[in-house]
């Protein structure tokens, strides 16, 4: 990235100075640099917003010779009118072709850099040179890690607690449904519901715990009621009949109603067992219709 970065600072460098300086003539007279008829000084405004901007130090060469540059000496002054010491890169650049470097050495101060050859009617008249410092290198990749690295613990503690609180759920859940199977076992009455949270779930667990509400109201039915006329056997019958005594210790009345079928072993006896259930389906349907709150 950092490279990419030091192509497109020099290649914009190079568009402005086509688009501004159209005629070419780069030369230098007297200490100052031109191209045509226009001072290249009027370019100092921009290399210095790109430095702002990207970081980068700019310096347009004529020749081997900087002619523009934001890039200073030690007392602050730019170092303009130096000439280009590493013959290396001048003879690259010349040849037509980019050089691009980690280990580029402007007064003592390492660089990152890239030099670009700048053409005037097809021949090599300058570079321009686009670098960051190493210093600021470091710097930015410092940043960049740090950024990465708080974003990386950040996105992994919301990870965790997000995990952490849907997992909680899960184990509420299944622990919801274990304990409405614990106590349909032990307490068979229709106040035995899994919660709302569980069943409008939509993955296996609401799964499960419909299931489960289907298999207890099974359940409940097959355990809690005799099979042949449906109403409550013995064991619910005291359950109920327990749940109805706690709520007359608050002052709910209740009444028991016992019957007995008359002669039902004689009709048994002449009319045969069959014959005796039918009897005793009707009876239970009779009682069953005709009690209010009737158990």
């Amino acid at each position: 990235e950092i490279y990419k970065t030091l192509d497109g600072v020099c290649l914009q460098t190079k568009e402005v100075l086509v688009h501004q300086f159209p005629g070419g003539g780069y030369r230098e007279e007297h200490g100052k640099y031109y191209i045509g008829d226009k001072d290249m000084e009027s370019l100092v405004y921009y290399i210095d917003d790109n430095k702002e901007y990207f970081g980068t130090e700019v310096t347009v060469f004529i020749g081997d010779e900087r002619a523009i540059t934001t890039i200073c000496d030690e007392n602050g002054k730019r170092i303009t009118g130096s000439v280009l010491l590493d013959s290396n890169i001048y003879q690259t650049v010349c040849s037509g072709e980019k050089y691009i470097a980690d280990d580029i050495i402007i007064y003592d101060m390492k660089y990152y850099g890239e030099y670009i050859p700048i053409y005037d009617k097809g021949e090599v008249v300058g570079m321009i040179f686009a670098g960051f410092r190493n210093e600021s290198f470091i710097e930015i990749m410092v940043r960049y890690y740090f950024a990465i690295g708080a974003f990386t613990i950040v996105t992994t503690i919301i990870t965790i607690l997000i995990v952490m609180q849907y997992s909680r759920r899960i184990a509420e859940d299944l622990e919801e449904i274990k304990e409405y199977f614990g106590r349909l076992v032990k307490k068979q009455d229709s106040e035995l519901e899994i919660s709302d949270t569980v069943l409008e779930r939509k993955d296996e667990i609401g799964d499960l715990g419909r299931y489960a509400t289907e298999v207890g109201k099974q359940l409940k039915q097959i355990i809690g009621h005799d099979p042949l006329t449906g109403v409550y056997n013995r064991r619910s019958g005291l359950q109920y009949l327990g749940n109805l005594w706690d709520k007359a210790q608050n002052g709910d009345a209740f009444t028991v109603v016992m019957c007995d079928i008359d002669f039902f072993k004689h009709f048994n006896d002449t009319y045969g067992h069959d014959a005796g259930d039918l009897v005793l389906i009707a009876v239970s349907k009779t009682l069953k219709q005709n009690m209010i709150g009737k158990g």
